[in-house]
Parts: C-alpha cells; structure tokens; sequence
C-alpha cells in the first residue's frame, strides 16, 4: 500500500511529531472515527487502522480491537506484521483478536477440468496472503532462471497485490504453460505473467 520511500523510519518520524504536538486520546478517536465511518474510501480506512497500530498505545490497540469487524480481510492483512513490531501491552491481544477474525489461508484450489464446450475459463480466485503458500511461489518463479530472478517476479506481484486490488485471479491451463496472475481494481485491471 505504501510507497517504499515511507519506510519504517518516516513512519517513526511522523509519529513521534503526532506524540509531540497533538493529544494522543485525541489522535485515537479521531482514526477510530475514520475507521467506523461508511462512507471512507479504503486506502484512508487502512490508513486509519494502521495509525491506530503505529501510535503504539494501550488506548489506541484497544480502539483497534473495538474495530476490527470494521475492517476488510486485507486491511486486518495489513495491521497483523505491524502489529508484531510494536511494544504495547495490548499487542498479544490485539493480535489474537485479528487472527480470529482473519480467513483461514486455504490452500491452492485444484482447477476445473478442461471442457471443449464450456465459455468459462479456467480462473482460480487468490487467497489474501497467497505469496506466503508455497504452491503458489512455486507457481510465480517456476520459469525464473535463477533465485534473484525469481525474487523479483515474486515481488512484483506482490507490491501488485498490496496495492489492496479488489479481486485477485490466477489463470491457467487454457492459457498455455505460463500463469496469468489478474488484479482487478475499482478502474483498472493489471494482467501479469512473468
């Protein structure tokens, strides 16, 4: 979802002046706020939840607990890895919490069996986190020509996927021997097949 400018350390930059100019109980409701709010486009309600993970505070863990059916399976998807890199007290709850509500990751489906006459291709629909099911990493990199090359078709369709698309596909079979890997956005559609 982010630029890989903003890395840890801005994000530490940005919330220690947060911690130093404004009210932190202030800070917590005003994300919640964003976070309950309907009508939030997506990428500002991630945002919002992360802040909450970010301020690193007891108040403001619980405020994200409170909303955690708030969130879609991608944003919880979002909160869990930072989540594991704060201190507070309420991280081991906050990560429990999420964890029960995510989806299990399932497995790699099996495709449907080739039919001559049917108009449906052969599309598997991605799991959230699909890039940490061996099955499918294999699927990525099995035409890289080394490690390094692999690492980097992998990535690329990884930072397609954190980009928070609102469907994710792989097509295969019918499509040759090379998957295609589809992220279907609200106005655009990237197709990618390293």
């Amino acid at each position: 979802m982010f630029s890989p400018k903003f890395n840890r350390i801005t994000r530490s930059k940005a919330v220690g002046i947060l911690r130093h100019y404004a009210q932190i109980d202030m800070l917590t409701s005003y994300f919640a706020a964003i976070v309950r709010e309907t009508e939030t486009e997506r990428p500002l309600k991630t945002c919002a939840a992360l802040s909450l993970v970010w301020l690193d505070t007891n108040e403001s863990i619980s405020a994200l607990i409170g909303l955690v059916d708030e969130l879609t399976d991608g944003q919880k998807n979002e909160c869990i890895p930072e989540l594991r890199r704060i201190r507070s007290d309420g991280r081991n709850l906050a990560l429990s919490v999420f964890q029960r509500h995510r989806p299990a990751t399932p497995k790699m489906p099996p495709l449907q069996d080739y039919q001559p006459d049917s108009n449906e291709l052969s599309w598997t629909i991605l799991p959230i986190g699909w890039w940490g099911i061996p099955s499918y990493q294999r699927l990525a990199t099995q035409k890289s020509r080394d490690r390094q090359s692999g690492e980097l078709v992998l990535e690329r369709l990884r930072f397609l996927d954190e980009l928070n698309p609102n469907e994710r596909y792989i097509g295969r079979d019918r499509f040759g021997s090379d998957p295609y890997w589809v992220f279907i956005f609200d106005k655009h559609v990237v197709a990618e097949c390293p």
